[in-house]
Order: C-alpha cells, then structure tokens, then sequence
C-alpha cells in the first residue's frame, strides 16, 4: 500500500510537469504557434514575422544607452551614437534620472533645457499593461544601470507594436499551467478514488465478516487477495476467523461429547447399581436361602463393584491424561527388551484361553524414551478389546518396525471388524462398538481414549485399519 501510494503521489507530479514541459516547448517550437503569435504584429502596415529581432533590439539600445550614458548631456553626439541607428524600430526615445527629470528627448530637443520632471503617472504609461486598449504606438520602459547602480529610465516608443505578441504569450502561459493544473487535479482525484476502493472494498468485506461472526455465523471469507499491507490483514482477518470457526465447532463438538458422556457414565454406573441394589434386596429379604446362593450373590455385587471401581479409575486416568496432570515416568528404554516383557505376560495367558498369539520377531532395539507402565497399559488395554471380539481358537499377532524415526507397533486380531463408517469414532469415550456385537466380557469403552491419550503424551500417533468380519488392526508409533 505504501508503494503504491508512492507511485501514485510521483506519477501525480511527473505528469502534469511532463505535459507543461511539452507544451512549452511545442510553443517555443511549432511554426503554427508562432504565427499566431505575430498575427497582429506589424510595422508600416507589414506584418513583422522576427519578434525575437525587436527583443534583442531594444536589449542592444538599453546597453547602447549604458555605454553612452556618460555623453547624454552632448544632445548631439547621443543623438548620433544612440537614437540614430534606433529609429528603425523607435520613433522616440526620452531618458529620465532617478528624479524623474528628463535629460534626454530625441523628438524635441530644446526640452532638455526646460528643466522637465515627469511625474509618476507619465511614467507608469510607458509600463506593459494588458488590461487597457492597445493603440497604435507601443510605449516601453526599461531601467538604465550604471557601475550596476540603477542611474535612470528609457522611455521608449516603439513604431511597431508588440504588445499583443507578449499578451498572446501570457495568455497560452496561463493556458498551459491551467492546463497542467487540470491533469494534477484529475491525477490526485483519480488515484485517490483507486486508493480509496482498495481500502474502502476491504474494509467492508471485513465488516460484513465481523458482524456475521458477532452474530455466530463463521463462513462469510474476506475475499480480498492483494499482496499488500491491507491484503495480509485480510488474509490474518481470514485466518483468525477460521480458528474462531473451528474453536466453536470444537466448542460444540465438546459440549455434545460432555452431555454424551454425562448420558454414558449415568448408564453405565446405573446398570450395575441396579444390579447389586436387587441382589442387596435379595440377601435382605432371605431370598437367598442356602449358603451357596447366598455366596453367589456375594460374588456379583463383588464383580459389579468392582467393575464400577474400575470404570471410576478409568476416568479418573482419562481426565488426568487429557489436562496433562497425569504423572508419566519417562526413561530411556530398549525396544526390544522392554516389548519382549511386555507380551510374555499375554503370551502365556492366551495359552490357557486357546488364543492364537503371535509376536513377529525380532523385535528392533532402539532406544526410546517412554514410560514403560503407561505403554503396557496401551499394549494391554488393546489386546483386551481385541479378546472381545474374537471367537475361540482366534488369533491375535503382534508385530514392530521402525520407519522414519518412529518405532511402530501393530496389534491385529480377526475378530467380527468394525465397519468403515464407525472408525472415526473407536477412540472417543464409552465407545463400545456396533450394537449388533456381541461381546463376550463387558467394558467401560475408556480403553482405548485411553490408549490415545498415553499416546499422545508419548509425541506418538495412534490409528485403526478394521474390515467387518474380516478382523482389526490397530497401530500406535512412538519417537525414536
């Protein structure tokens, strides 16, 4: 914007001077002009054509004067050195002093002995004056110095008039700087309208913008994609609106999750409350009448209790992980060594459940720098989702690459699959797959919000490949 409004203020200024400059030098030039110019000039009914010529006339007469200003008293000898080779042009000539007393008259000789003094008016007459009637005769008055201090007047009356040929002049002067004067004017008012829709345009996108955004509607863009300092405003303007967008659609998003999860823990702390409530009741209207069912309604309240516990220290655990106020113990751990630990656990259990369970070794020894709990904790809570939905004599494989500065771990089991369209989803909270599952042990469905959460404070990634029916894998990397 700056340099444009630079440009702007110089081509301002540039062009009109250019346009003057031009003009002059057609007039001083163009042979039209100069016609036109001498059109009314003429001398014994001749038409004079060398104005120039008379200028430098009278220019020579005034040093003429200078030279032989020591010899105007001697009427004679500065009538013959001065005025004679003059009368070409002059029909006469008067020199006056400072005072205005009239030392020399070439008309009238014996004036000069008569002591005359001209007045202010009388003099003022022989000054150029367009304003009053041309005559015949031109009158001209030009200062004489002596030793460069002014010693007098000329009064000089010229035979041919060229008083109109300096209005002529003047007037196409004026012509030109009123002229040029007009393109400045139409140069400032043309830059100024442009200058000023470059800012008025954006400033009013960026006002419909703002108060559609005051009126919580996020999608009215600044179209304005001009390189300058207005543009990169827009462009911030534009930028800030989509996160304000995004802000209020996460905004929104979380209030859903919250009534989501508020719906949630209420249905999954009910059930279970229910559940012992009844059995409670049971025990304490003696409907357990024997001593092994007595212990058997133990054994459930114990269970859902239990289940309860669990679901209360999972999100005690989520919401700690999510406000980053959950203690994590990173060291600097080998791969190899640290997941070879990790899986013995679950491969001897799923010896006992006639679980399929494979590790691809070897396993890469890097070295990352982790938690080794809160990664069992991932490793375990996936296999655990996995055992859900695997028949018996399912499989369960495990396996680990490196790739691009990530060690890479990949859990696939081929279980019942989630379909496509609920993949987005697998991590959210209480999310415990399709309906039409069915489950073999129940969960809180926090595990894997969980998993992503450890994650994710671990600087890794975690994400799911499933096909229904055919079985799901999930990855998760971590940081070399």
């Amino acid at each position: 914007m700056k340099k444009k409004i630079l440009i702007s203020f110089t081509l301002s200024l540039i062009i009109p001077i250019a346009v003057m400059i031009g003009l002059f030098f057609t007039m001083d030039n163009s042979t039209l002009v100069k016609k036109y110019l001498i059109s009314d000039i003429t001398l014994k009914n001749k038409q004079v054509k060398d104005v120039e010529a008379i200028e430098s006339f009278i220019d020579n007469l005034c040093l003429d004067i200078t030279y032989n200003y020591d010899k105007i008293k001697e009427y004679d000898t500065f009538y013959e050195k001065v005025f004679n080779k003059s009368q070409r042009y002059v029909s006469n000539l008067q020199v006056i002093d400072t005072k205005g007393n009239l030392l020399f008259d070439a008309s009238n000789k014996e004036s000069t002995n008569k002591h005359i003094v001209f007045n202010k008016k009388t003099i003022e007459s022989f000054n150029d004056d367009f304003d009053k009637e041309i005559q015949d005769l031109n009158k001209i008055s030009e200062d004489i110095y002596v030793n460069n201090q002014l010693a007098g007047t000329a009064l000089i009356t010229m035979k041919v008039n060229i008083n109109t040929y300096f209005k002529k002049y003047f007037y196409l002067t004026i012509a030109i700087f009123c002229f040029s004067f007009f393109i400045l004017i139409a140069l400032i008012l043309f830059f100024s309208i442009q200058i000023s829709s470059t800012i008025s345009k954006p400033i009013k996108s960026l006002k419909l913008s703002a108060e559609a955004i005051a009126n919580g509607t996020f999608d009215i863009e600044v179209n304005y994609n001009k390189k300058n300092e207005i543009g990169k405003f827009c462009e911030t303007f534009d930028s800030m609106r989509l996160q304000l967008k995004d802000a209020f659609e996460e905004k929104a998003r979380y209030e859903n999750s919250r009534k989501e999860l508020f719906a949630c823990i209420s249905h999954d702390l009910r059930t279970p409350i229910t559940s012992i409530k009844s059995y409670v009741e049971g025990l304490e209207q003696g409907v357990a009448t024997t001593k092994e069912k007595q212990d058997r309604y133990l054994s459930v309240i114990k269970n859902k209790t239990d289940a309860l516990n669990k679901m209360i220290d999972d999100l005690f655990c989520l919401s700690k992980l999510e406000i980053g106020q959950f203690p994590m113990n990173f060291m600097l751990e080998d791969s190899s060594y640290m997941f070879t630990d990790i899986l013995s656990t679950f491969e001897i259990e799923s010896k006992d459940k006639h679980i399929e369970f494979k590790i691809n070794h070897p396993i890469p020894s890097v070295k990352l720098q982790c938690d080794k709990r809160r990664i069992s904790q991932v490793v375990s809570n996936i296999i655990e989702n996995a055992k859900k939905y695997i028949d018996n004599n399912g499989s369960i494989e495990i396996s680990t690459v490196v790739e691009n500065d990530f060690f890479i771990v990949s859990i696939k089991d081929n279980g019942t699959g989630i379909s496509s369209d609920k993949i987005p989803y697998v991590f959210d909270h209480f999310y415990t797959g399709e309906k039409s599952r069915t489950k073999k042990e129940g969960g809180t469905g926090l595990g894997l919000a969980i998993c992503r959460q450890i994650i994710l404070s671990h600087s890794g990634d975690i994400w799911i490949e499933s096909k229904v029916d055919i079985g799901t894998t999930i990855y998760f990397s971590l940081p070399i």
